[in-house]
Formats: structure tokens, C-alpha cells, sequence
């Protein structure tokens, strides 16, 4: 097209060099088409070996991936959401069960079409883009994000697929750097002058004015109650082909359809459970989930050192988001398999009755007054008393003279020691409490199940173990009359836009047209979502002092620390 108009507006004696110009162009348009064509014909044969049997997938790599007149030397690459590439040859999709390779030929396809149709003008482009459009509706689910970008690319010229919601949060500031080179994420100067990360700076901005605590875990806090809440539901043995090994972290049809479909009733139960449980109950059930599942081979928890800290702050998400909503993201969890795209920051925010903010994620046992206290912990009353575990490393040196004076029934005493080895920096050591000999350790795995004190040796099955006092159970205090939120939001920086798979999550919370499933728990019978969902923007508007408000709490906000006032303001 350029080309074409300077030759359109040359004077007649430049009339040959812009017809040559003009050539050249429709040169390069030539190869394109020959080089997109070729590589719908390459992605057509990728198709066929997701679907082949394994003789014909076994056929068709004795030519190679570009088949009978292919080479061996011929590899693919499917371009991922971060930018990077995924390269393979045919072993690839061998190796896959097809879903995950033909999800992304699928969507190339009906994109390479669409240029060869509407850009480059090739003739059958148009019939053959309406054929890919049809095929990759067929085979992909609506919801996934492999769905989103095939529809999204349907959408005529000058309409838009969806429209983004105006940000909830602005933060007017610029940038001070980078982490690393051009093209590596931004920072930006935080509220004591430190580095701060753009997710970091929108949540030191809520706590400021609105009283929010925030936590940049991508949604890391949702999908570990997902795999605690719903533990028995997910690893349910009798779910035919779903878990080969002993230790596997997560069913095999976890990405998929089926995975809902062959789990419905016990899922559905469950979620009816944590829907209508108030804030005492749902606590509670995290609570003896953690509990019962502790340590167990999970690709959904990763278990934390500090056991009580861990649990206290799965409790805390759940009851600040409340029971339908959480049982709302857990369903959609469980139908669609879309784990990727959630938001970058889980914040929470708690008001007693009278008034007294109650913030942190933090452990903290004493009481002080105060406008913003930490969480309280109270002891379960149902915790056991004693507790019996193996006694560990008794062939130590150290350990040697204190073991061999064991004995049934010996008198031992607990002690919390530093050890680099340990749990946070601490072991549980064993020690003769005649003489204080070290006579072996408590297993790390088995460090939150005991405290310290006095115990006694036992010899069970020819192996030494340790009957110990059980260690304290707490849980979080937190009344019914509590005024709860939770919030999810994603944040972005001035030439930052979301990914598909973020477009997903934003658009099935808040619009309840777009789900295709049934999720009693998303929204309201008025329509509105249960779960506050939103997107911040961070970037520099105007000159000045920096401010941030939370436009929840504009009214009833009070001046930042450091003299430094930063606020985010609704859109408009």
C-alpha cells in the first residue's frame, strides 16, 4: 500500500521507478502468501499426527514432520503467552496426549488464514479461514483461552471482542528503572524509597487508604485452598485413570472436561458446604483440611515451614471472601482447568463490630489495643493431647551415647534447638532427661505434630519412637458480625495489557452471560458478581505530588506515611 501511493503521487517522470517500487511489493506479497500457505499445510499434517493412530503417527516420522517429502531435520514452534517459543519435532506431539499441541495449531491456523484473507489477499483464502474457524470451534471448549483467541479473531474489522472494565485503581506515577535490561519489568520507587515491583506499589497504595492487607501471590492463596478444600474430591481413587503413582501431585484429567463431569456430585456437595458455612464454620473447615492433609503430595499447597502461619493465612482469604464466593472460584476452578491469568494481588480487609481494623497476615497471640491489630489466635479445643512419632537419627555421633542408654518406657525431653537443618532454622532434638544426652532428633516432617517438654521412649516393632505431648492446634479468632472483603486485582504498568488468559478470568467473573456453565455461587440474583474483581493502571498522568485512594474509602482515608502521598482514583 505504500509503495503504491508514493508511485500514485510521483511526477511522470518518476513514474518508472515508482512502477518498479510497485513490482517489489507485490513481490514480497507473493512469497508471504507462498510462506503462509506452507505453513497451514505444515500445521494441517501436526493436526492429523495429534489424531493419528500410532502406527500412522509412526509413518508419518519415518518422513519427517513436513511428511513423505519432509525431512527429519523439520521442527514446529507454538509461540507461548510470555513471548517465548516452544520447539519440537514430531516427538513432541507424540509424547502429548495431542490436546495441548492441536489447541495451539488450531488457533494459528484460523490466524494464518485470516492474514492470507484479509491482508494478503490470496485466492480461497476467504472459504478456507471459514473452514479453520468452523474446525476450531468444534474442537476447542468455549472458555479456554485457545476458544478466546479463535473467537476474538472472528470479531469484523473496527469491533471490539470485549471490552475491558475501567480500572478500579489508578496510581499516577512514573518509573524510576528496570530489574534488568530493556524489556524487563519496571520499578518504581515504594513508600521508604526501596524498589518496588508494580503489583508491590498498588499494594502499599490499599493499605494506606483503604485499610486493605495485600498479597502478591498470582492467586497462589485460591488454588491452595482449591486443592485443600476440595482434597477428597480430587484425588479420588475411584476415578478410573486418573493417578498412576503413589506420590502424583494432581489427576490427570485435571485440565479437562472430564475432570468436573466424573467428580460432579462429590464436588457439588462439597461446594454447597463452603457456600453456605459463615465465617466461624468456613474457618473451621480450612482449619481440619490442613489438618488432615498436611504434608501430603499436592501440585495445588505448597506447605509452608511455619505450619500455623501457613494455615492462618489460607483461613484468613477464605472468610474475607466468604463462602459463596470462594465456592464460586473453586466450581470454576474445578469446570474449566483455567489455573493461569488469575490476578496478581489477593487482598483482604476485616472491621469488628466496633470499629477496630483488624489487618495482617501475621501470627500475633497477644491482644494490645490497637487500630490495626493482627489476627488473634485462640487453641482448639479439640486438639489431641499426646502424639507418638519416630525417633530420628540415633546412629549420629553426637546422638550415639544418649541412644544406647535407651530403653522402654525412658524418661526423654523435647528441646527446640537451632539447627540450619531444620524446620525455619529450628529442630526438634531429643534428649535423656536423667542426663541430658542427646540421644536422637524428631523428623522434620513430624516437627509441627509434637512440642516440647517431657516425653518417653518407646520401642515399637523393634524401632524406637517418642511419645511426646501433642502440639497446640489454633485457629484464627473471627466472629459471624465481622465486616469481611476480599479482592483480586490486576495490575499493570503504562504499556502493559493483559494476556488472554487474564481477559478470561475478568470477563467469567463479572459477566454472567459469558459463562457456560452453572455457577450458582458467581453472582447475585440481580446479576451483580460476588467476587470483586478489578485491574489497576500505574503510570504518570500529571505533574506533582503522587496520590493513590481506594475509591471504596476515599471518604474515610487518612494522609500515607513518609510525607509521600500516592493515590489511586476510579477511572472518570
Amino acid at each position: 500500500k505504500a509503495a503504491g501511493g508514493a508511485a500514485a503521487g510521483e511526477e511522470a517522470g518518476e513514474a518508472e521507478q515508482g512502477g518498479e517500487a510497485g513490482d517489489a511489493a507485490a513481490g514480497a506479497c507473493e512469497e508471504a502468501s507462498r510462506l503462509y500457505v506452507a505453513a497451514c499445510a505444515t500445521l494441517q499434517r501436526v493436526l492429523r499426527c495429534c489424531s493419528a493412530a500410532d502406527g500412522e503417527v509412526a509413518a508419518m516420522a519415518d518422513g519427517g514432520l513436513g511428511g513423505p517429502e519432509g525431512t527429519p531435520a523439520d521442527t514446529m514452534a507454538f509461540s507461548q503467552a510470555d513471548g517465548s517459543e516452544q520447539q519440537g519435532g514430531l516427538s513432541y506431539v507424540a509424547a502429548d496426549d495431542g490436546s495441548a499441541v492441536s489447541a495451539k495449531c488450531l488457533v494459528r491456523l484460523v490466524l494464518n488464514w485470516k492474514h492470507l484473507r484479509y491482508d494478503l489477499r490470496h485466492d480461497g483464502a476467504a472459504e478456507a479461514h471459514e473452514e479453520a474457524l468452523s474446525a476450531a470451534r468444534r474442537a476447542l471448549p468455549v472458555g479456554t483461552a485457545a476458544r478466546w483467541d479463535v473467537d476474538k479473531s472472528a470479531t469484523p474489522a473496527g469491533q471490539k471482542y470485549w471490552e475491558l472494565p475501567a480500572h478500579k485503581w489508578e496510581i499516577d506515577q512514573a518509573a524510576k528503572g528496570r530489574v534488568g535490561e530493556v524489556g524487563s519489568r519496571l520499578l518504581f520507587e515504594g513508600r521508604g524509597g526501596e524498589d518496588q515491583l508494580v503489583e508491590h506499589l498498588m499494594g502499599e497504595a490499599a493499605e494506606e487508604q483503604g485499610g486493605w492487607t495485600y498479597k502478591h501471590d498470582e492467586g497462589s492463596d485460591l488454588r491452595q485452598l482449591f486443592g485443600l478444600l476440595l482434597h477428597e474430591q480430587i484425588f479420588d481413587e475411584a476415578v478410573p485413570d486418573a493417578f498412576f503413582a503413589p506420590s502424583q501431585g494432581a489427576p490427570l484429567d485435571l485440565h479437562t472436561p472430564d475432570f468436573y463431569a466424573r467428580r460432579k456430585e462429590g464436588i457439588d456437595a462439597r461446594l454447597a458446604q463452603i457456600a453456605a458455612a459463615a465465617p466461624t464454620a468456613l474457618a473451621e473447615l480450612v482449619r481440619r483440611a490442613f489438618d488432615a492433609h498436611y504434608g501430603k503430595s499436592s501440585a495445588f499447597v505448597r506447605w509452608g515451614e511455619v505450619r500455623i502461619a501457613h494455615c492462618v493465612q489460607l483461613q484468613i482469604v477464605a472468610v474475607c471472601f466468604g463462602g459463596r464466593a470462594l465456592a464460586g472460584i473453586l466450581l470454576h476452578l474445578a469446570a474449566t482447568g483455567v489455573f493461569a491469568g488469575m490476578p496478581d494481588n489477593t487482598m483482604v480487609r476485616a472491621v469488628r463490630p466496633d470499629g477496630v481494623r483488624v489487618s495482617g497476615m501475621e501470627v500475633q497471640r497477644d491482644g494490645s489495643a490497637s487500630t490495626n491489630l493482627k489476627w488473634e489466635l485462640v487453641e482448639c479445643a479439640d486438639g489431641p493431647t499426646a502424639a507418638r512419632v519416630p525417633l530420628r537419627q540415633t546412629g549420629l555421633l553426637e546422638c550415639a551415647e544418649g541412644a544406647a542408654a535407651l530403653a522402654d518406657g525412658t524418661p526423654l525431653e523435647l528441646r527446640s534447638e537451632r539447627n540450619r537443618f531444620g524446620v525455619g532454622g529450628y529442630s526438634m532434638a531429643v534428649h535423656l532427661a536423667a542426663t541430658g544426652a542427646r540421644c536422637g532428633y524428631v523428623g522434620n516432617d513430624d516437627f509441627h505434630a509434637v512440642r516440647a517438654g517431657e516425653a518417653r521412649a518407646a520401642l515399637a516393632d523393634g524401632k524406637w519412637a517418642v511419645d511426646a505431648l501433642a502440639a497446640k492446634k489454633w485457629t484464627i479468632a473471627i466472629e459471624d458480625d465481622w465486616t469481611l472483603r476480599g479482592a483480586l486485582v490486576e495490575v499493570k504498568s503504562k504499556n502493559d495489557s493483559l494476556w488472554t488468559e487474564q481477559k478470561l478470568w475478568i470477563r467469567s467473573l463479572t459477566d454472567r452471560l459469558f459463562l457456560r456453565y452453572p455457577n450458582p455461587y458467581l453472582f447475585n440474583e440481580d446479576g451483580s458478581p460476588t467476587v470483586d474483581i478489578s485491574t489497576a493502571k500505574v503510570a504518570p498522568k500529571r505533574r506533582g505530588k503522587r496520590k493513590a485512594v481506594d475509591p471504596a474509602a476515599a471518604s474515610s482515608s487518612s494522609r500515607p506515611r513518609g510525607g509521600k502521598a500516592r493515590a489511586a482514583k476510579p477511572a472518570g
